[in-house]
């Protein structure tokens, strides 16, 4: 096995928060970019339309309803999440977890 000092550790740590910060952005961006589409398309169903909209079952005005409010809030709570994985603190047996696979692949 590869003896890696504390450079190197701190250099791996670095690279893994700066991947994990990256995957985070990406995951915001794509958030904004597809819900404010989702918007648009609701608010053109919703109020831009040429009567076709009216013509609708009722059940398909809920489920777009439902959906264009479903979608970012439970999608913006795992954001949420995904966010405290990267900034915030992990909580403890994530934390062991984490520690407990470390000692066991530096010790193949």
């Amino acid at each position: 096995m590869k003896q890696i000092g504390k450079e190197g550790l701190k250099l791996e740590r670095a690279k893994k928060h700066v991947a994990a910060v990256k995957g985070f952005y990406n995951h915001l961006f794509v958030y904004l970019f597809v819900n404010l589409g989702l918007i648009l398309l609701y608010t053109g169903y919703r109020f831009i339309n040429t009567g076709y909209y009216e013509v609708l079952e009722v059940g398909f005005k809920n489920w777009i309803d439902w959906n264009s409010l479903f979608t970012p809030l439970f999608w913006g709570i795992g954001l949420f999440f995904h966010g405290l994985s990267v900034y915030g603190s992990k909580p403890r047996f994530l934390r062991k977890w984490e520690e407990r696979q470390i000692k066991k692949y530096r010790e193949e």
